[in-house]
């Protein structure tokens, strides 16, 4: 038994009937990890194949607490960051379970209007 795009459709309540999700998957992520989260991971952390103690632990104690009266770039930064750590680790987990693909940052660029992507292949959710 597996679990099916199906299913994660209807678990997650993700959209099936849009946009699919394409963008780049290569580049200097350095930038747009910068711009979208407001770190710098630097350049060695991002030719590491695997980091020790994981990215998304890392991730997860760089955006641990968001400050009190965060400005609304800071609550987008921490948003963003939060989006990025279910991605990597419930909807697209590796292989390592402590990684996340940079380029999902693309898909989460303006958070006032987010767009709707296909997540699946299916059209309809039915229970059994």
């Amino acid at each position: 038994m597996a679990i099916s795009l199906q299913d994660v459709s209807c678990l997650w309540g993700l959209p099936i009937q849009d946009e699919p999700i394409i963008g780049k998957s290569e580049g200097p992520w350095v930038d747009e990890i910068e711009t979208l989260l407001g770190v710098t991971p630097g350049k060695q952390v991002m030719k590491q194949k695997k980091v020790k103690g994981g990215r998304l632990k890392k991730l997860r104690d760089q955006f641990k607490e968001m400050p009190e009266n965060a400005t609304k770039e800071q609550i987008e930064h921490y948003t963003r960051a939060f989006i990025l750590d279910i991605l990597g680790s419930m909807i697209f987990p590796d292989t390592s379970g402590d990684g996340v693909p940079a380029m999902y940052l693309q898909f989460l660029q303006n958070l006032d209007k987010p767009k709707e992507y296909k997540w699946g292949g299916s059209n309809s959710c039915r229970a059994i």
